[in-house]
């Protein structure tokens, strides 16, 4: 058998599906497959361990194939090491040898060696998620990279005295989906005709929100994530000021707070105020981190709001809320009806079947009624 031949993807399913041993003499025998088991190993790395980092890196800062060979990179280390001078030396050096990065993500913030991206280039860089974002290398980072098409930031402290000098610079064409917190002004989204989706974690007492909020008016996202730590009425009034044409929006709480005096159904009652507002909307989710217990009762009241939603909003094709149901309009375009489905798999089905049961019933016993 000439591999040479073979489609790589199909040399990758002949390693995949051998044992260890059975790859190992397939790698010693053959130049091309070992070039490729090398491709396979390195191609998506993932660090917790500052050990298990070092010792990949060591490997990759000597060989330097191995380390053209990484696509994705997540470093989500442990604090061990966060003292050493040569920890940080390490990991800079091996940035700078991944010249066919496409994905880096940094989920931990490195405060005070920020400056390990700094003279960093990854021509095919397109995703890149950041733990911190730092004034002074990041915005430098970010200008050499501008065909990024998703962007995270999602900084964990306090940013109210970061500088933010030369963002408004910045320019990323080709940019679709940009996560972050409305605490940091997105100044970079500007120049972004391509925006699709925005996922924010709502910092209700920042001052710079309600300004991020006004500029994102401007970017032609159709699709808002809006994280809270908390509902917040707030949030229902300033989304429907600056994104009015939004196709799809989603609330989340992923947080509860006890003091809290704002409940789901409040908010879910609120957002319900602003929606002749959103012409354009076809999805709508408002839902908690945690489930809330579903009843039939629950199933009664949410059929009750979409049909309600909908005579509102004519273009609503999908609505999720609390008791962890994802409503779908189905059926015939002129007769479409409501249709539930547990949004997650552990859910037991047994409730949702009784309550469509019970319904049909209830639909036929009244057809039966107008017949008479």
């Amino acid at each position: 058998m000439n591999l040479q031949r073979l489609p790589i993807e199909t040399i990758e399913a002949i390693l995949n599906y051998t044992t260890k041993n059975d790859q190992l003499s397939l790698c010693t025998s053959s130049k091309l497959l070992y070039d490729l088991a090398i491709r396979l190993l390195y191609r998506d790395l993932t660090f917790t361990c500052s050990s298990r980092l070092v010792q990949c890196f060591r490997v990759l800062k000597s060989k330097q194939g191995h380390a053209m060979a990484v696509t994705e990179l997540t470093i989500a280390t442990d604090s061990a090491m966060q003292h050493l001078r040569a920890y940080f030396r390490l990991i800079k050096d091996v940035l700078a040898r991944l010249g066919g990065l496409r994905c880096l993500n940094i989920d931990h913030p490195f405060e005070t060696h920020s400056d390990i991206l700094d003279h960093c280039v990854f021509p095919r860089l397109n995703i890149l998620t950041l733990g911190l974002f730092e004034g002074r290398y990041t915005p430098k980072f970010l200008s050499r990279h501008s065909n990024i098409t998703l962007l995270q930031i999602f900084t964990p402290q306090k940013i109210y005295n970061h500088p933010t000098g030369g963002l408004s610079s910045l320019c990323f064409p080709n940019l679709r989906h940009y996560l972050g917190r409305t605490a940091l002004f997105p100044s970079w989204l500007s120049r972004s005709t391509l925006l699709e989706t925005l996922i924010l974690k709502y910092d209700y007492a920042h001052p710079t929100t309600n300004k991020t909020f006004e500029f994102l008016s401007n970017t032609p996202a159709e699709r808002l994530h809006l994280i809270f730590s908390g509902w917040n009425l707030e949030g229902c009034r300033v989304v429907s000021k600056t994104l009015p044409a939004l196709k799809a929006v989603r609330f989340i709480n992923t947080g509860f707070i006890t003091e809290d005096v704002v409940k789901a159904s409040q908010f879910i009652e609120h957002f319900g105020e602003f929606l002749p507002i959103f012409s354009h909307l076809e999805e709508i989710s408002i839902i908690e981190s945690t489930l809330s217990h579903l009843t039939p009762s629950a199933l009664d009241r949410e059929h009750e709001r979409v049909q309600e939603w909908r005579s509102t909003c004519p273009e609503l094709k999908m609505c999720e809320f609390d008791a962890g149901v994802i409503w779908t309009l189905k059926g015939n375009p002129e007769h479409p009806t409501w249709e539930p489905a547990a949004r997650n798999v552990s859910m037991s089905g047994d409730i949702i079947h009784q309550w469509q049961v019970k319904r049909a019933v209830a639909e036929v016993q009244e057809i039966s009624r107008k017949l008479k």
